[in-house]
């Protein structure tokens, strides 16, 4: 945060402004030591460098003279705010990764209540970022309970990317590079990271990588698969750490429906919506799914109680419903005994006596909507899942 912000006043004098009291801000915040991931050189160093470009900021703008005390207090924050509010210009306050600055510990309601003071009295505004609602942000911290900071912002929800908004990013950054994507290479990308603004850059960083290689050592057509292979595999490595904080961030309730999303989304209204909201599920015609199908498949791989995942087959054990690809199955009693057996002991060998205590073969039912049955038996062997390939 402290880089970009002293990066955007160094380099743009237009709204100079409206950035000296965030500057302040998280001069006051290091100075308590409240931004954690900083150390004693770093924040020495910060600070420094925030003072700096706070000088030149009053000699370019006639702003009032300020010599902070050290370190600096929210009296010198106060000082300030009140001196700027005399030349009637108005302050935005910017506050980037909010969720850590709200559980620090010596960040009490005090504080909290002090800047929310101030915006109430001065021109200031609050603008906040963060990964979880304010309202979930004022129960998370027991120094923060009694604050009314929380309680008097407007929050925005800054969801997925409209399809448009998608493809012109990845058109006009590639387009800026020098390596313009063709509409195929959009769309693979698109259909790899889903439409998040993130996922989408990381997808987009690995193909002009890939680009880059391309000027030196051309891709022969016959090697075009394993040239796609590469890429992808190289995004969801780079994408499985995102994957895991989105998926280790949801309640039970939402892993379950997350997991079995065509059946529990009427069931579970609430969760649906949570889930929505927070960019992992999009709606369509066909009903939800998961914003991507890179998710989609880390979600089938993931532990859950009272579900058992081998892709694409998914069964709820406690409710006893089948997904197939992600699509609602009708299965017999047995049918979906013998499925539960396999797969809780995946590359085994199951007796045969004991599917027999599984399976009525009486029996009848096919798992799959179309064509052969996913479960067959071969001649002198036991029980598979899978289809029966063709010869040749």
């Amino acid at each position: 945060m402290l880089r970009s912000l002293t990066s955007a006043l160094n380099n743009t004098r237009i709204s100079i402004k409206l950035f000296i009291a965030p500057i302040l801000i998280t001069a006051f915040m290091l100075g308590m030591g409240v931004v954690s991931q900083y150390g004693a050189r770093q924040q020495s160093a910060a600070l420094d460098e925030i003072a700096n470009v706070a000088a030149n900021i009053q000699r370019d703008v006639s702003l009032p003279a300020f010599e902070p005390s050290a370190p600096l207090t929210y009296r010198d924050l106060q000082r300030l705010v009140r001196a700027l509010a005399r030349q009637n210009i108005y302050c935005i306050v910017l506050l980037d990764e909010f969720d850590v600055l709200s559980q620090n510990d010596k960040l009490d309601a005090e504080v909290f209540s002090g800047l929310r003071a101030l915006a109430m009295q001065y021109q200031l505004t609050f603008v906040t970022a963060s990964t979880q609602p304010l309202l979930d942000l004022t129960y998370a911290h027991a120094s923060s309970l009694s604050s009314p900071f929380f309680n008097f912002f407007t929050q925005i929800r800054l969801g997925l990317f409209g399809l448009k908004d998608a493809q012109e990013l990845l058109a006009t950054l590639s387009a800026r590079a020098d390596a313009p994507f063709d509409e195929t290479m959009i769309a693979d990308l698109i259909r790899l990271a889903g439409l998040h603004p993130l996922l989408l850059q990381q997808a987009g960083c690995h193909a002009f990588e890939t680009f880059q290689s391309e000027q030196i050592h051309p891709i022969q057509p016959r090697d075009m698969d394993l040239h796609r292979t590469v890429l992808r595999q190289k995004f969801l490595d780079s994408a499985l750490s995102h994957f895991t904080y989105f998926w280790r961030n949801l309640t039970e309730k939402q892993k379950r429906v997350l997991a079995l999303l065509p059946l529990l989304t009427q069931d579970d209204p609430m969760n649906t919506l949570r889930l929505e909201q927070a960019g992992l599920i999009v709606k369509s015609e066909r009903g939800y799914a998961p914003f991507s199908a890179s998710f989609g498949e880390f979600v089938a791989r993931q532990p859950l109680d009272g579900l058992c995942q081998s892709p694409p087959l998914s069964l709820d054990l406690q409710q006893h419903h089948a997904l197939l690809r992600g699509q609602p199955v009708a299965l017999s009693s047995s049918e979906f005994n013998l499925l539960a057996c396999l797969m809780a002991q995946p590359g085994q060998i199951v007796p045969h006596s004991v599917l027999e205590t599984r399976l009525d073969r009486s029996d009848a039912g096919a798992l799959a909507p179309a064509g052969s049955p996913i479960i067959t038996t071969p001649s002198g062997a036991k029980w598979r899942i899978g289809r029966k390939r063709a010869n040749g």
